[in-house]
């Protein structure tokens, strides 16, 4: 009679099984308290801390004022979870903000004549900018025509200490122009010698690659010929709404705000200005988030502006309208 064979396999097929669950169970309970970990410092804590603060209830209007990258990494924000080698990190991003509360959505209409005036934009705060040019490099300021703001380039995750200084100038001649009326007495030829170049740091005009620091100076935006002779004037970040309007009132009250009186004119600031869809004649058009608004005889303003005498002018004379809502 033939003898049975022997097992094998050390261990049943029910108990692999169970092996795997049990496997399964622990990896689950390890990502899991790594979930509970994490979550802790990214969601709860900055979550409770924002509580605290208190909240709001009506939406309001958020715009950046200052753009830091800063070794002080105390905000929460900032905080990397509770693995990582740093707690906090030794680098970080600042971003600072004004806060206020939603303008009015106005009605311009019986516009005539009406029109945008563009000007000229760049973001001077962009560390990436195409319009910087690196005197560290070879040939990099050889061929500097016109005004620059050179300053420390942009260096990630390098300590203050190994910092290299000065270098990066940002050709400003596009939104700006500027009179000057004294200048260091030193020149800086970067087409002679690489090395003169290096570390400029200030205000600069240059001519084919020679540039003198600039002491006493004056700059303006790079935005003329803005006329005044409208009834509205509206400023849109860097475009300027200009129209003979008949009136304009809040589209949420309906209440009139202001009528053509053929004697004053309306300046006031809005996040946009665009087109009523609704209105076959193009002569509507609505502006959102309108603040600071302005009454002036329109004999007092000039025929033409630059940007920043109209900015000027507006900061200057501040009237408020029958509508307490535009402010």
């Amino acid at each position: 009679m033939p003898r049975d064979k022997p097992r094998t396999t050390s261990l049943h097929p029910r108990e692999s099984f169970v092996c795997i669950f049990l496997f399964l169970v622990e990896l689950a309970a390890v990502w899991s308290m790594v979930a509970l970990i994490y979550l802790t410092f990214t969601v709860y804590l900055p979550t409770t801390g924002e509580q605290e603060e208190g909240l709001q209830t009506d939406p309001v209007m958020c715009q950046t004022t200052k753009f830091e990258i800063s070794n002080e990494c105390s905000w929460w924000s900032c905080m990397e979870w509770c693995l990582s080698s740093t707690q906090p990190p030794d680098e970080c991003i600042h971003i600072y903000t004004s806060v206020r509360n939603y303008g009015s959505q106005v009605v311009l209409e019986g516009c005539q004549n009406s029109y945008v005036k563009h000007c000229p934009f760049m973001d001077m705060d962009d560390p990436l900018s195409d319009a910087i040019q690196s005197c560290k490099e070879d040939f990099g300021c050889n061929n500097l025509q016109g005004f620059y703001k050179c300053e420390d380039p942009y260096q990630p995750n390098v300590d203050d200490y190994q910092k290299q200084r000065g270098g990066a100038c940002k050709n400003i001649t596009h939104m700006y122009t500027c009179t000057v009326e004294l200048y260091g007495e030193k020149e800086f030829n970067c087409v002679q010698r690489k090395a003169n170049c290096l570390d400029l740091e200030g205000m600069f005009e240059c001519e084919a690659g020679v540039c003198r620091r600039m002491i006493d100076y004056h700059c303006e935006r790079r935005c003329h010929d803005i006329t005044c002779h409208k009834s509205v004037i509206i400023q849109s970040g860097d475009n300027i709404f200009l129209g003979d309007c008949e009136s304009v009132y809040n589209n949420d009250t309906q209440q009139i705000i202001w009528e053509n009186d053929e004697k004053n004119a309306l300046l006031a600031n809005c996040l946009s200005v665009e087109l009523d869809p609704n209105d076959p004649e193009n002569m509507t058009y609505i502006a959102e988030d309108c603040v600071n608004g302005t009454l002036l005889p329109r004999n007092f303003l000039p025929k033409t502006v630059n940007y920043t005498k109209l900015q000027g002018i507006s900061h200057y004379f501040k009237f408020k309208f029958i509508s307490t809502n535009f402010l």
